[in-house]
């Protein structure tokens, strides 16, 4: 073979190449002869493929797990009256979310605000406690708390009077947790037929700028 023949060119330590009359002209065999000897330069490495980034999907950040595998939001429905939390209850989607009574709270007197931002801060005072329980109920199933989210509206008597009064509530009672607003502002390119909707906005601007760390303002046209 020719690997024979190779071997048999050497003579003493010194490399005898082949004359042309020992060189095999088999195609076949010539190659079998380039692959023994460098075997290394028909082998190829095997391909790389770049690494895909693992992907943490946190659910347990806004969702809290019930026995039953269901998720469920790490929010609080409050409000003064029971219009606005019963119509948003009656949607299905909704309302599944929010079933446990533990997550809502409605005035007993059912009567709100009135658009009035001094109603909606001194009934918040009067339902202090009653909040705050609702609120260490909810922190109890938390591990690690980051902050808070506020969504509200600065233009009614809820929203800003008792959206105030929990600003400063949360503020002062967890000040190392961040609190962010999501506030909704009165429509600029329209009348309202509420006049005191621009003394409602000042006054709870002032709690947006003195507790809260960081406020989305939002203005629906």
């Amino acid at each position: 073979m020719a690997v024979e023949r190779h071997n048999r060119a050497r003579k003493g330590d010194a490399f005898h190449s082949p004359t042309v009359a020992e060189r095999d002209p088999s195609p076949s065999r010539l190659s079998f002869s380039f692959l023994s000897l460098t075997p290394s330069t028909t082998t190829l490495p095997p391909p790389t493929h770049p690494k895909k980034k693992e992907t943490h999907d946190r659910k347990d950040i806004f969702f809290s797990q019930s026995e039953e595998g269901r998720f469920v939001p790490r929010a609080l429905l409050v409000d003064l009256e029971p219009r606005v939390v019963a119509a948003a209850l009656a949607d299905p989607d909704v309302g599944r979310l929010f079933c446990a009574a533990s997550q809502r709270y409605v005035s007993p007197g059912g009567g709100g605000a009135g658009n009035n931002w001094a109603s909606g801060f001194s009934q918040g005072e009067q339902a202090c406690e009653d909040l705050l329980e609702m609120l260490d109920r909810e922190l109890g199933a938390c591990d690690s708390l980051e902050g808070f989210s506020l969504a509200h509206s600065v233009a009614g008597g809820t929203g800003s009077g008792l959206g105030s009064f929990l600003l400063e509530a949360v503020a002062d009672r967890y000040p190392k947790a961040l609190l962010t607003t999501f506030s909704v502002f009165p429509n600029s390119h329209e009348a309202s037929d509420v006049v005191v909707q621009p003394y409602n906005s000042v006054l709870a601007l002032k709690r947006l700028a003195l507790c809260a760390d960081g406020a989305f303002g939002l203005d629906f046209f």
